[in-house]
């Protein structure tokens, strides 16, 4: 899990800027310095390299729990993708392929549930909760921080997004 951390610290700035270029993401997240530098992407990479292991006080078995909570998020994102895809409610063409009801929707549909199922069971006050003499108390930090990239940015970017396209 650390390698795959640090990989992706390596290459979200390319990938926020990519999904600028896309129009997935607002522009400004595209510009680069006259030194061909991505430097928006990269300081939003670095102020998340600097504030995630802060937040749960460099304790890396947590950030690695945070880290499969992230790959959580994914198994749900794909999956309904797919069934989008299926159904052909996608935005943009994309290549033609053989559709298939098992592989397109069944196990897509089995696949975010079983994803819910183990969300529900997540020991949630283990993760986001700081033992202490008087027991745990939340880290507010961890919960501020799964607020702000879970909900928060992605809202901004999609509200900032949408008001380019107009």
């Amino acid at each position: 899990m650390f390698g795959i951390n640090v990989a992706a610290s390596f290459h979200t700035p390319r990938v926020l800027e990519a999904m600028a270029k896309e129009h997935q993401a607002p522009q400004w997240l595209a510009k680069r310095t006259r030194h061909d530098f991505p430097v928006y992407p990269f300081i939003i990479t670095l102020a998340l390299a600097v504030f995630i292991p802060m937040a749960f006080q460099y304790n890396m078995t947590a950030i690695i729990v945070l880290s499969a909570m992230v790959r959580f998020f994914e198994f749900i994102v794909i999956p309904l993708g797919v069934i989008r895809f299926y159904r052909g409610a996608n935005v943009e063409p994309v290549l033609a392929a053989e559709r298939n009801w098992l592989t397109d929707v069944l196990l897509p549909v089995l696949s975010v549930a079983f994803t819910i199922f183990l969300l529900f069971k997540f020991d949630w006050v283990g993760e986001f909760g700081i033992s202490t003499a008087q027991g745990i108390v939340p880290n507010w930090f961890a919960i501020i921080g799964m607020a702000v990239g879970f909900v928060f940015l992605p809202a901004g970017l999609f509200m900032m997004l949408r008001h380019e396209k107009r």
